[in-house]
């Protein structure tokens, strides 16, 4: 005969087999979402020749806060992100909205990705 104590330890069992995967889940989609960010900054830099560092950028969610991004570098941002990430923007996603927000930019390319 199972005790109430018994189920309550298969439960508090069950819950945490649950639960440290959804947590490990959440840091991997975390760190994959940090770590595209990173190489959207470091396209930007190389993209348009930047004399910065990729720390210099950190904590920016606006990616022209620094500098301006008139069309012909948002040209070569979107280029230098297509040929790093092998895809090509779908017309709705070349938006300056979209383009100078890391957060949606960041977003927008693991969209991509997961379509090619």
């Amino acid at each position: 005969m199972i005790t109430n104590f018994e189920t309550a330890c298969h439960f508090d069992l069950l819950i945490i087999l649950l639960i440290v995967p959804l947590n490990q889940v959440h840091k991997n989609v975390m760190n994959d979402h940090n770590e595209l960010k990173n190489k959207i900054k470091r396209v930007l830099i190389t993209s348009l020749e930047l004399n910065l560092h990729e720390n210099e950028m950190e904590g920016l969610s606006e990616l022209d806060e620094l500098f301006g991004l008139d069309s012909l570098a948002i040209l070569e941002f979107v280029l230098g992100l297509e040929q790093e990430f092998n895809f090509t923007f779908e017309t709705q996603y070349i938006d300056l909205e979209i383009i100078r927000n890391l957060d949606r930019l960041a977003a927008c390319i693991a969209d991509q990705i997961k379509k090619s």
